[in-house]
């Protein structure tokens, strides 16, 4: 039983150590292990998704010196008008393509050259009263039509695109809008026919039907 004991008590003694020094590295492992853990997700800061800033609205150099070179009004405003139609396409194909920035900025130029071509007819096609002439009156329809259709089109796009962006699209789509309405009053301003006024200011009233004489009933004759 001694022998046992000592022969024990000599084994306790020699593994004693490396166990106290695996304690040690595990202890060690355990804090680094511990200090390098992400924070808990309470923590975290989320930042919601800001609006896209409203895109600049400007006709670039190409478009500029395109329109400057037509030499009457009918070209300016075709010209004009085949430039909205390629700026549209493009933003519709970007939309499509998830890309909403480059949309934005060919919505801006679209509605800078809506501006241009409304302020050149400004002054084009007037009496020295200001009243439109026929010619200049039919360019405002065209661009009315025109319009009519784009509005369409600007929704379908506001419906493809994401919260984030969406409010410069209907920026656009209500921008169009008001300058169809533009186009619109300006066609009609003159086309209204007044009646001349009768002579004396008023109206002549009609005669009133003058009723038949009543029929006299006669008296038998007196005997």
């Amino acid at each position: 039983m001694p022998v046992l004991k000592r022969r024990l008590l000599r084994q306790f003694r020699v593994a004693a150590p490396s166990l106290a020094a695996r304690l040690l590295f595990v202890a060690a492992v355990t804090t680094a292990a511990s200090s390098l853990t992400p924070p808990a997700r309470a923590q975290e800061l989320v930042i919601p998704a800001q609006p896209a800033p409203p895109p600049m609205k400007y006709v670039p150099d190409h478009a500029r010196a395109q329109l400057a070179a037509t030499p009457t009004p009918k070209e300016r405003v075709l010209a004009t008008l085949g430039l909205l139609e390629q700026f549209l396409a493009r933003a519709e194909q970007s939309t499509a393509s998830q890309r909403y920035d480059p949309a934005a900025a060919d919505l801006g130029v679209y509605q800078a050259l809506l501006d241009d071509v409304l302020q050149y007819l400004a002054r084009v096609g007037r009496s020295p009263e200001g009243k439109v002439d026929g010619k200049t009156r039919d360019l405002y329809k065209r661009i009315e039509l025109t319009l009519n259709k784009h509005t369409a089109r600007i929704e379908s796009i506001r419906r493809q695109t994401p919260a984030q962006y969406a409010g410069n699209v209907r920026a656009a789509f209500l921008y169009a809008r008001d300058r169809r309405a533009e186009a619109l009053e300006s066609f009609f301003v003159e086309t209204i026919v007044k009646l001349p006024k009768e002579s004396g200011g008023d109206r002549a009233e009609p005669a009133k039907e003058t009723p038949p004489p009543k029929k006299q009933t006669e008296k038998p004759p007196v005997p």
